[in-house]
């Protein structure tokens, strides 16, 4: 195996994901200390100190991203963005809880940068290359694991029994095909198909990943899959990295490693490499079990050391995840976002309503780009505006909310509206169920929040129209 091509396919599906918008929109939006408290500082930033410390870790992080294209190792520059992706994308997002969240996504921008700065590593210290054969061993069992996570997990949600795909497909905020999706009936056929592939084809590739001799098959159907996404919804980036990550397992299939033999061979390596390999193998096995303790959610809450010890093993792995994309809970949450005039509630403008000509002119453009408004929106409001009602107007829940509403203005003078809806099924048709509306007003520091529920349902080729 060429080494070199390795560390160039590994930088390329590095830099990739490293893309100056999303660099941007996570030093503004607050991923980073001190930042929270001015979560647009962009735009009203009012701390010179905060700025500049913003300003250099962009420079650092777009730096060391453009140094990834040079195809010498240079091992600093990859461990620089190895720490940012595990800060802002790991560590925040299950110890800190910040309310802006890039999910899965976050995760996969880590999970390459983990395995790279693993490569450059052994070559920069010259370790032996059989320790480069147990790195992408791991990395592909890693893979293995997610896919078959995210396949058990649709099945617990209810994938198999018509409570899946036929959400998100109809669900304007996610698919491409919307129009034509809500002219099907909840339990079509077509739906059903494309529950129970999804579903297993997800159980299937992990397996597959797991056998060497069937690995190069699994990759396959992995690409299958992030293909079908990438076409028939408005996620991108999950797919493309997912495709990448498995053509790398295609351009290692050659490669013969036997974990057994190479265990029963780890005397004859140097002290530092056995110690190396001993964590990696120690990596390894907490994958392994964290990964499979998700299938017993129960057990792990029960057992506080466990609870705890898994949120440090979270931190650092992505395979002991719960792999819950497509959740149709989530999926089938509907936003509409406006601005308001403060003196006579006025509509000023359409932040986000699924699919108008207003939307589409905000949505696209250069500050909603900045600001990563796909992913705010598709990401990070199904947890913000839950279905605890009464949190909202407390606490940190409200000041999590104040924020939202400040990353969503125009205008600093203007307030924020937001409904909710919920995609239900209900005499064989798809309808949008009211839920509630949020009336945030930052110059007041006050949200207001009225329930919906009494309103009739709307059927949902009706709504925006």
């Amino acid at each position: 195996m060429l080494f070199e091509q390795l560390i160039e396919n590994f930088n390329g599906l590095i830099f990739f994901q490293t893309d100056l918008w999303y660099r941007l929109n996570y030093i503004f939006i607050g991923r980073c200390p001190l930042l929270f408290k001015a979560i647009y500082p962009y735009f009203n930033c009012p701390n010179k100190k905060t700025y500049f410390l913003m300003s250099l870790i962009w420079f650092i992080w777009l730096v060391s991203a453009i140094l990834l294209l040079f195809p010498r190792i240079i091992f600093f520059n990859t461990f620089i963005i190895f720490l940012f992706h595990f800060y802002f994308f790991m560590y925040q997002n299950i110890f800190k809880k910040k309310f802006i969240s890039f999910g899965v996504e976050g995760y996969f921008l880590y999970f390459g940068a983990l395995y790279l700065t693993l490569i450059e590593f052994s070559q920069f210290l010259a370790l032996d290359e059989k320790i480069i054969y147990l790195i992408l061993f791991i990395f592909k069992i890693e893979l293995a694991l997610i896919m078959f996570s995210g396949g058990i997990e649709k099945i617990k949600h209810g994938f198999l029994k018509d409570f899946g795909f036929n959400y998100a497909y109809s669900n304007p905020k996610i698919s491409r095909l919307y129009k034509i999706f809500q002219k099907l009936k909840p339990k079509h056929y077509f739906f059903k198909f494309v529950n129970y592939v999804g579903t297993y084809s997800e159980i299937i590739s992990g397996l597959l990943l797991l056998i060497p001799i069937f690995s190069i098959y699994g990759s396959i159907v992995v690409i299958g899959i992030f293909t079908v996404v990438c076409l028939s919804t408005q996620l991108v980036f999950i797919p493309i990295l997912m495709i990448n990550t498995s053509s790398l397992i295609i351009y290692l299939s050659n490669a013969e490693f036997s974990l057994l033999q190479f265990v029963s061979q780890i005397e004859y390596f140097y002290r530092f490499e056995g110690i190396f390999i001993s964590l990696l193998l120690f990596y390894l096995a907490h994958c392994i079990i964290f990964s499979l303790l998700n299938i017993f959610p129960n057990f792990i809450s029960r057992l506080k050391f466990i609870h705890y010890y898994r949120k440090i093993i979270l931190t650092v792995s992505v395979s002991s995840h719960s792999f819950t994309v497509f959740s149709p809970f989530q999926t089938g949450m509907f936003f509409r976002i406006y601005e308001l005039d403060q003196s006579n509630k006025e509509l000023k403008n359409i932040i986000f309503d699924g699919y108008s000509k207003h939307y589409k002119k905000h949505f696209y453009s250069l500050k909603n780009v900045y600001l990563g408004s796909r992913n705010i929106i598709r990401c990070s409001m199904p947890h913000i505006f839950n279905d605890n009602f009464k949190n909202y107007i407390t606490g940190n829940k409200k000041q999590t909310i104040l924020h939202f509403g400040k990353l969503m203005q125009t205008n600093n003078s203007y307030n924020i509206l937001i409904e909710r809806f919920q995609i239900i099924e209900k005499e064989d048709k798809f309808y949008y169920l009211p839920m509630i509306e949020v009336l945030i007003e930052p110059t007041k520091e006050s949200i207001t929040v009225n329930s919906k529920s009494k309103e009739a349902l709307i059927p949902i080729e009706k709504l925006n129209k």
